[in-house]
């Protein structure tokens, strides 16, 4: 969700998967790596495929993202998802250092790149570029969308009760999650900053229903449903 489910919508060109490759730098031993594949549905009708990757240390991560289209004619238009960050660990939490996206919506097309600098998130290259509508200053704290993303996906304990400030570079938006209750919570993810007037008329808020499974303290996502601007969306683990 986050960067994904906003982002579908009618497709009109297929594009061809190109496998997960991440590679840190200088990897150290004990790292643990995943990947994890999850099918998207529009409704009852898949619409494309997320592949996800990530290596994590007891002091670091790093993960990437990548959107796959079912190549479907009439279901998306021109989607291009490919994202990367890495960062820190403090015990389960994640704390960004790098961010980098390549995005094409179908409404808007994105490459960014953020460095953090003791929390607060600096913009080194953002395309297309034109005036702010929020102010960097007060970023200090939010994390990335793929990190946001990762913290809802990766296995441990289930995120449920937490706050998620993101911020993407131009937008500031908050993904806020209640108690598990039966092996799930629900939530939301709400539009905070950032947005012009026509996004904020739009819809301001998208509430999702996270379903988990596996032991207490190391559950893993299995199922997220979340209401998009067209439609119910479905991301389910595979």
């Amino acid at each position: 969700m986050l960067q994904v489910f906003p982002i579908l919508r009618r497709y009109t060109r297929a594009h061809v998967w190109v496998p997960l490759v991440f590679a840190l730098t200088s990897p150290p031993l004990m790292a643990q790596d995943t990947q994890m594949r999850f099918d998207i549905r529009l409704g009852a009708l898949k619409v494309g495929h997320l592949g996800v990757a990530a290596s994590e240390t007891d002091q670091t991560y790093a993960v990437r993202a990548q959107f796959q289209d079912t190549g479907l004619v009439g279901i998306l238009v021109g989607i291009r998802f490919d994202a990367h960050a890495q960062g820190t660990r403090l015990g389960t939490s994640l704390i960004p250092r790098r961010y980098e996206e390549n995005i094409d919506t179908g409404r808007r097309q994105s490459l960014t790149r953020l460095q953090y600098n003791a929390d607060l998130p600096q913009v080194l290259d953002d395309t297309p570029t034109s005036p702010l509508l929020i102010a960097l200053e007060d970023q200090r704290g939010t994390v990335d969308p793929l990190t946001a993303l990762y913290t809802l996906l990766r296995s441990g304990p289930a995120p449920c009760g937490q706050n998620i400030p993101v911020f993407d570079g131009r937008r500031r938006s908050q993904v806020t999650l209640g108690p598990m209750r039966d092996g799930q919570c629900s939530g939301n993810y709400r539009r905070i900053a950032g947005y012009s007037d026509a996004e904020m008329r739009e819809r301001v808020s998208f509430p999702p229903t996270l379903r988990f499974a596996g032991a207490e303290g190391k559950s893993h996502l299995v199922e997220a449903k979340v209401d998009t601007l067209w439609g119910s969306a479905t991301l389910t683990r595979q």
